[in-house]
This record gives C-alpha cells, structure tokens and sequence, in this order.
C-alpha cells in the first residue's frame, strides 16, 4: 500500500501507482525517497503540488482526487499522495 518514488520526473510511475492502489484498497506514493526509504533531495517550487495534480486528473478516467500534502522527513521534504480506493472501478489511465 506504499510506494516510493524518488522524483517527480517519474509522474508517469505516479499515476500508474495511484491507479492501482484506485482499483484495490487504496495506497500511499511516497515521492523523494529512493526504493531504500533514503531521501533524494526533492526540490518543490512554488507550482510543484498543483502540478502534479493536474497531471493525475489529466491522465485518469475516472478522474482521481488525491490528498497531497509535502511533510518534513528530518532535513528533507517529501510529497505524500494519498489515494482511497474508488467506487468507479476500473481506473484507466489514459
């Protein structure tokens, strides 16, 4: 129910992921950390958040509404994106 992603560069991994865990029990992509949980140095801007969002609502159908929040992990910053199972099943991505 987690995955972790350890940039924003890999958006398309993203969305996949988030359309998974959409058509299962929902999940928890984790980005700005490596597949070993050590961070990567994320740089967020000013327009990083909405983004990526938009990104997620552009290339799903059904369209998925995520909660993305930026958390401090010791001296560095992540982007949690959470997703809750959907009750349109199947998510395609499109």
């Amino acid at each position: 129910t987690v995955e972790l992603k350890s940039s924003l560069s890999d958006w398309h991994d993203i969305v996949i992921s988030l359309a998974a865990f959409a058509n299962t029990k929902g999940g928890t992509v984790v980005v700005g950390l490596d597949d070993n949980g050590i961070p990567t140095d994320l740089k967020i801007g000013n327009r990083t958040l909405e983004d990526l969002a938009q990104k997620i609502k552009q290339n799903t159908d059904p369209i998925l509404y995520t909660s993305i929040a930026v958390k401090d992990f010791g001296p560095y910053e992540i982007i949690e994106v959470e997703i809750k199972e959907s009750d349109f099943k199947p998510v395609f991505l499109v």
